[in-house]
């Protein structure tokens, strides 16, 4: 009985921390889905403001500066037009730069700023884009943004990629951990699982309590896990207003949702691996 009960309180040490080790690795996996949601929310942001400025030169006529914002207005790839005559943009380049009192005349053209819908922010279609502007003979020139474009979508395409590749490796190690303390209940258990074969048992009867007490153990962990992340987010988004806007409870019920999901999943299935297993060794496996 003492031998028993020693055996019975490291299975339960080892299931502690297996659940403390399991929550800890989903915990960091949630964060890491709800910093991409975020990324993904501000790099919508970002490329909504993404596009190009046309400048106009109004000596062709008033009749073809309109026909070309009627062309911006009804195009495809146009999410926001701003209209600004030459005094216009006179004024906003003295707010930045400051007020120019040896101009005597005002240099600046008429220009026609135009954000782009997302699916055309990227560089090449922008490129597309203001070479069929510069065919349009009052256009001056065009001013656009690819550079900028390209630079938001590599560092989202790596910032993405980075964080796959860290869930990914957690997701190895927490069926490594698993794994090992479903061995440790079926190596202490030995005698019984080979009586139980002994008298006809069958290998999915066997190994159901462990998948079931993995799955709780996996449950648990979510739970503690996404108890955890709904905290940082809250403190994030109480010192920070621009996370308020990234991160939204939605996107945190979603995550919990996929949390519980992956930590009952995984733990079950890991464990009914490494139970069939350990169980399909033979007698003289089992006993060493």
């Amino acid at each position: 009985m003492k031998g028993k009960s020693k055996s019975n309180k490291r299975i339960d040490a080892s299931r502690l921390i297996t659940v403390f080790s399991v929550a800890m690795v989903l915990l960091v996996l949630g964060m890491t889905i709800v910093i991409g949601l975020g990324a993904r929310k501000a790099s919508q942001m970002i490329r909504s403001n993404i596009g190009f400025v046309a400048v106009v030169n109004p000596a062709y006529g008033q009749a073809s500066v309109d026909s070309v914002r009627q062309i911006l207005e009804n195009a495809p790839f146009t999410d926001r037009l701003t209209v600004r005559d030459a005094d216009e943009v006179l004024a906003r380049w003295e707010e930045m730069m400051g007020p120019e009192e040896l101009l005597d005349v005002n240099p600046f053209l008429p220009e026609f700023e135009v954000a782009v819908k997302e699916p055309w922010s990227r560089p090449d279609s922008l490129d597309r884009i203001c070479e069929g502007l510069k065919s349009i003979s009052c256009i001056d020139h065009v001013q656009h943004h690819s550079d900028i474009a390209g630079s938001i979508n590599h560092s989202i395409s790596s910032v993405m990629l980075l964080l796959i590749l860290t869930g990914f490796a957690l997701m190895v190690i927490s069926v490594v951990l698993i794994a090992n303390t479903v061995k440790l209940q079926v190596h202490s258990q030995r005698f019984i699982i080979h009586t139980q074969q002994y008298v006809g048992a069958t290998a999915s009867y066997i190994i159901r309590p462990y998948i079931r007490r993995a799955a709780v153990s996996g449950l648990v962990a979510a739970l503690c896990a996404s108890a955890a992340l709904a905290g940082i987010v809250y403190y994030a988004m109480a010192i920070d207003p621009m996370a308020a806007a990234l991160v939204t409870w939605a996107g945190v019920a979603v995550t919990s949702g996929v949390l519980i999901i992956l930590g009952t999943g995984i733990c079950a299935i890991t464990a009914r691996i490494a139970a069939l297993k350990y169980i399909r060794r033979s007698y003289e496996d089992i006993f060493n």
